[in-house]
């Protein structure tokens, strides 16, 4: 008897819900579209109504969760400071760095908003309503007549346990056209169930600060509803300004922090207050070498861009002012084919790079090649081309710390890369330096992809040296990277605060 009683009563709720629901898109027929008149009805029917999710810790914070302890891998090795982004409004991308203007959203009312220095990480939505909030986010841009801040003031009734029967007109239009029906029928019997948001009888049973975040999304809600309140009066509420403390959990991140997000892709979400966001995409390229005999790089493709150099047999060597000779080869001819018809272009005898301390020379040790006597003497025709014996130092000076720099981490990395991929970071970076001496005083614009490509190669065997990617298979062929898109969903994302006492934001696929 006790269960069939518990089967009636569970069925009476489910009931409730439906009359809640369907009554709410009565509301909404007189001021939306045909098609979502036609979805009101079938949410007796065909419709399904998703499971119902627990008032408990919803209001407490179960809306978005995302915190610093749900952020997603940090790139520290990811330095981009000599890379400028491409400003981009598609979210299908190719290996490059993409810069995003955003309208984001404030996804935690009632807390500090973002301000200049403030280090955001990158976090995956968690929490309730994250579906629905994504939906949201989503649809906005595909919806560019409704106002950011009536889709702002959806999300923070939303935030607030607010019944969405309670907004103006005007606003259940637009929400009806944001959201799926099914979320807004599961929502709206989840603030509606006992006629209330919680039982007055139970408030004193709460904890003091869900007590006083109970109170205050009441507040907030009845400002909300006030026909008479501006967005100034409900923005005032919802974003302090000033100084904030550190909240509990807090940590240390500096601005800008780059995170893996998926595949070969980086994110870094950099909040401009909390409605605009500059959200960085990089993703890093996969790419292919070629040696000679002596260990040089003859050939790099990636993708279609494909660089092919040739060298003068003979290594030159400068003597530099503190009595050192440094050793380069001069590159002989540099051909640069790009992806488009007519890419295709030679330079000669312009460029030279440096050797690695792990690339054989003539069968030599390269050290006990630096030191010999008989090499004192530079080659005139070199030193006259290139009269740039300061650069020689400094680059070979800079190559050093680098080489020392990756074998420390290849020496400590839980799953070491090959020695290899050791050669092609030194190697490639002054094979890259060599590349652009050669193209030093002009060149095509369309270069300009081929280097960047270049760098992206670079930031790949960082990337694999930190574990985040894995190498390419020994057994591929030179030409096996292609440049298949991958899509970036902004909305899948958000840019949750070092400091938990400020907003967490939600980014929007639309622009400012």
């Amino acid at each position: 008897m006790k269960k069939l009683e518990g089967k009636f009563k569970l069925t009476i709720k489910a009931i409730r819900y439906l009359v809640v629901s369907v009554t709410f898109f009565a509301l909404l027929t007189a001021c939306v579209p045909q098609n979502v008149t036609d979805i009101a009805r079938n949410i007796g029917g065909s419709t399904p109504v998703p499971a119902l999710p627990s008032l408990n810790n919803y209001f407490t914070d179960g809306f978005i969760t995302s915190n610093v302890n749900d952020a997603l891998p940090e790139a520290t090795w990811l330095d981009t400071s000599a890379s400028t982004p491409v400003a981009s409004q598609s979210f299908d991308i190719v290996p490059g760095y993409y810069q995003y203007q955003l309208q984001s959203y404030c996804l935690k009312a009632g807390t500090h908003g973002p301000t200049s220095g403030s280090g955001y990480l990158v976090a995956p939505v968690v929490g309730t309503q994250g579906p629905m909030i994504q939906t949201i986010l989503r649809n906005s841009a595909l919806n560019l007549d409704i106002p950011q801040q009536d889709i702002q003031i959806i999300l923070w009734t939303i935030r607030a346990g607010g019944s969405l029967l309670d907004m103006t007109p005007v606003r259940q239009a637009y929400m009806a056209r944001l959201a799926e029906p099914a979320q807004i029928a599961s929502y709206e019997a989840l603030v509606s169930s006992e006629n209330g948001i919680i039982n007055q009888f139970a408030m004193g049973l709460l904890p003091q600060g869900v007590r006083d975040a109970l109170s205050f999304y009441d507040s907030f809600r009845n400002t909300m509803n006030d026909v008479n309140a501006t967005y100034a009066d409900i923005e005032a509420l919802a974003v302090l300004t000033g100084f904030v403390e550190p909240g509990p959990g807090s940590i240390d991140v500096a601005p800008g922090t780059w995170h893996s997000i998926e595949e070969n892709t980086f994110m870094r979400i950099q909040p401009q207050g909390y409605s605009k966001s500059v959200v960085e995409v990089l993703k890093v390229a996969p790419f292919r070498l070629e040696r000679d005999e002596v260990g040089r790089i003859t050939v790099f493709q990636s993708g279609p861009y494909r660089t092919e150099t040739s060298y003068y047999d003979e290594p030159s060597y400068f003597a530099g002012p503190d009595g050192t000779n440094y050793a380069s080869w001069e590159i002989k001819t540099a051909r640069f084919i790009g992806p488009e018809a007519g890419q295709d272009v030679t330079i000669e005898n312009a460029g030279w790079i440096l050797p690695s301390t792990t690339t054989t020379l003539t069968g030599s040790d390269y050290q006990e090649q630096m030191t010999r006597a008989d090499y004192a003497t530079p080659r005139a025709q070199s030193y006259l081309r290139f009269n740039r014996a300061g650069e020689v130092i400094e680059r070979y000076n800079s190559m050093k710390e680098r080489a020392d720099f990756y074998r420390e981490r290849y020496g400590r990395a839980t799953a070491p890369p090959t020695q290899a991929d050791l050669d092609n970071m030194v190697d490639l970076n002054h094979y890259n330096e060599g590349l652009e001496a050669a193209l030093k005083g002009g060149g095509l614009p369309w270069l300009i992809d081929h280097f960047e490509r270049q760098a992206r190669a670079l930031n790949y065997i960082n990337c694999i040296f930190a574990g985040q990617c894995a190498p390419p298979g020994a057994d591929e062929p030179i030409d096996a990277f292609r440049d298949e898109p991958t899509t970036v969903d902004p909305t899948t994302y958000i840019g949750a605060p070092a400091n938990t006492n400020r907003q967490r934001i939600g980014q929007s696929p639309r622009f400012w």
